[in-house]
């Protein structure tokens, strides 16, 4: 692992009408947007089918996703995600994740602690991204809008570090 810091973060599924879906990530400072979404769409079993976005809640004029040109969604400004990496706007409060703007999968993003590579190392972690823990099914996607929502993928860290680990190839 190379050096630096290892941020922890909590990523928590809103408004899912049975019990709480959240996963914990350790992921490098160095994080980017774009990173972190594709991190994302494993940690929750998303296919990668939408449009997404994050919204710092920090500055609610700045918007990190896609670009396009298109002044019909009023947004002040969109930034291009792969320039940015997220831990300045995490240290500032949670950033939103918003999945799908049709079934509006939102998800907060909160920074709980900042690690030393050593500690992490110690723990016995030796990849980034790791995801440690979690809670819930993961609704199936383009669930939110059918008459009953259907449960998706429970949690599983054994097979979502397996994917993860194949994300890692594209981390440099």
């Amino acid at each position: 692992m190379a050096q630096g810091k290892v941020l922890q973060l909590k990523i928590t599924l809103q408004d899912v009408n049975d019990q709480p879906v959240s996963r914990e990530i350790l992921v490098p400072d160095t994080v980017r947007y774009d990173q972190l979404h594709a991190i994302i769409q494993i940690l929750f079993n998303w296919q990668n089918a939408h449009l997404h976005a994050f919204r710092p809640s920090n500055d609610t004029k700045v918007e990190y996703g896609i670009v396009m040109a298109d002044d019909d969604f009023g947004l002040v400004e969109t930034k291009p995600e792969g320039e940015f990496t997220a831990l300045p706007d995490l240290k500032q409060g949670p950033v939103t994740y918003v999945y799908d703007f049709g079934d509006d999968w939102q998800h907060e993003i909160e920074l709980t602690d900042t690690l030393s590579y050593d500690k992490v190392v110690a723990a016995g972690y030796q990849q980034l991204p790791v995801v440690i823990n979690g809670s819930g099914a993961a609704p199936a996607e383009d669930s939110r809008t059918a008459d009953e929502q259907v449960a998706g993928t429970q949690y599983d860290e054994q097979a979502i570090n397996a994917q993860l680990m194949k994300l890692m190839s594209w981390w440099n």
